[in-house]
C-alpha cells in the first residue's frame, strides 16, 4: 500500500514519518511508478487541507495491472472532500488527464477534471480520460471538464478496441464549462473507442448543460 499525500498538508509531515518516504509520494504518478504490475498494488490518495487539488502538468499514467487507486474521505455529502486530480497544462496541454492502459484497474473516490481556461480545448485530444486497458472498474468517482469551450474530445474516451467491459458504478460524468455547448459537432459526454464492448453503467449521472437534440450522452464507437 502507497500513499499520496500533498507537501503543503499540514499533516503531511507528520505522515511521511510515521510511514516513510518510501511509501508516501507527493504525486499519483510517483506511486504509480513503484507499484509492482499485476499484483494487485494499492494507492490511498489523501484529500488535502481545504481540499486543495492535485494538479497534473503531463497525463497521469495509469499503466501497470491491477492497480487499486482510492481517494479517502469520499462519500455523497456534497460538503465531503473528494480528491481532486486537475490538469495544470496551461497553454501545451497534454492529451489528456488519465491515461489507462493497464488491465483490472481500480479507481475510486476521486474527481478528474480536465480545466484548460480560455485554450478552448487545446490538443487534449484523447478526453479528460483515456481507456485503452481491459476490465476497468470506476466506482464512486467524478469526471468532469469544465473547459470555455466544448468540442471534442469526450469526458471519457475509449482506446481503438482494446477497452473492452469497463464498469462505472455510481459515477459522475460533466460537462460543466461556461463555452457554447449546442453543437452538431460536440462530442459525447462518453464515447467509446471503435469496437469498444460490454460498457456497462450502474447508478451513475450523466450532465450537460445544454438540452439540444445535438447532444450525446454515451455515444458507441462502430463496430
Amino acid at each position: 500500500v502507497y500513499w499520496v499525500s500533498s507537501p503543503s498538508d499540514s499533516r503531511h509531515r507528520t505522515r511521511t514519518n510515521l510511514l516513510g518516504r518510501g511509501i508516501v509520494k507527493t504525486d499519483l504518478q510517483a506511486a504509480i511508478d513503484v507499484t509492482r504490475n499485476d499484483q494487485n498494488d494499492y494507492i490511498l490518495v489523501v484529500p488535502s487541507d481545504a481540499n486543495a487539488v492535485f494538479g497534473v502538468g503531463t497525463a497521469v499514467d495509469l499503466n501497470k495491472d491491477r492497480v487499486h487507486v482510492l481517494g479517502l474521505g469520499y462519500n455523497k455529502a456534497k460538503r465531503s472532500y473528494t480528491a481532486t486530480i486537475r490538469s495544470n497544462q496551461g497553454t501545451v496541454p497534454d492529451t489528456e488527464v488519465l491515461n489507462v492502459t493497464g488491465d483490472g484497474c481500480e479507481w475510486a473516490g476521486l474527481r478528474v477534471l480536465g480545466t484548460l481556461g480560455t485554450n478552448a480545448g487545446g490538443t487534449m485530444s484523447n478526453g479528460v480520460v483515456f481507456l485503452q486497458g481491459h476490465d476497468f472498474w470506476a466506482h464512486d468517482a467524478v469526471f468532469e471538464d469544465s473547459t470555455n469551450a466544448w468540442g471534442t474530445p469526450s469526458v471519457v474516451t475509449g482506446g481503438g478496441t482494446v477497452a473492452h467491459d469497463a464498469r462505472f458504478d455510481d459515477c459522475s460524468f460533466a460537462i460543466s464549462g461556461t463555452g457554447n455547448v449546442e453543437s452538431a459537432g460536440n462530442a459525447g459526454l462518453v464515447t467509446l473507442g471503435h469496437g469498444n464492448k460490454r460498457w456497462l453503467f450502474n447508478d451513475c449521472s450523466l450532465s450537460l448543460p445544454a438540452g439540444s437534440v445535438t447532444e450525446t450522452m454515451v455515444a458507441a464507437g462502430t463496430g
